[in-house]
């Protein structure tokens, strides 16, 4: 789907790094919402659905009590999951200065998706995804040729509401 000035949809990715230090696992990982420093959130109109991704080795998962690791495969690579996906309907600022943050949640259509873990790394193109869009901490990815929004949003059941995908 091609995003112009006129069709302006926002899919927000934000992507939680599991072996760096700053994962919060005091935040309630049965409730949808994210922190993020990029200010442009605040923003009403960047808001749109959420795909949280969360990605580390095995290990990470273990220590962090993630609720499906014992579903994942047994690998001492990354592995990257669908944790949730929501719409944006709020954004709380914390702190100020160079320790301000946002923290954004919502309700609506909001799934953690804990009964069986979504493994990103065999999508078709997901490499390329990855390269393009996860390295860059919370970003929008409406814009992505490479099937894998498409594919996100045909497995959190949201694809009925994108018909240009």
């Amino acid at each position: 789907m091609l995003i112009t000035k006129k069709n302006s949809v926002k899919i927000i990715l934000q992507v939680w790094n599991l072996e760096n230090a700053d994962w919060d696992n005091s935040l309630d990982i049965y409730k949808c919402g994210f922190s993020t420093a990029k200010s442009w959130i605040e923003n009403e109109d960047n808001w749109g659905l959420a795909f949280c991704i969360v990605r580390g080795n095995l290990k990470s998962y273990q220590n962090n009590n993630f609720f499906n690791s014992n579903q994942l495969p047994q690998t001492g690579k990354t592995i990257n999951i669908l944790w949730q996906k929501f719409y944006i309907q709020n954004t709380d600022i914390y702190g100020s200065g160079n320790y301000k943050f946002y923290y954004v949640t919502g309700e609506k259509r909001a799934n953690v998706f804990k009964e069986k873990p979504i493994i990103l790394d065999t999508f078709t193109n997901f490499n390329i995804f990855e390269r393009k869009y996860m390295r860059i901490g919370m970003t929008n990815i409406a814009n992505d040729e490479t099937g894998v929004t498409k594919e996100l949003l045909r497995l959190s059941d949201e694809l009925k509401f994108y018909p240009g995908f």
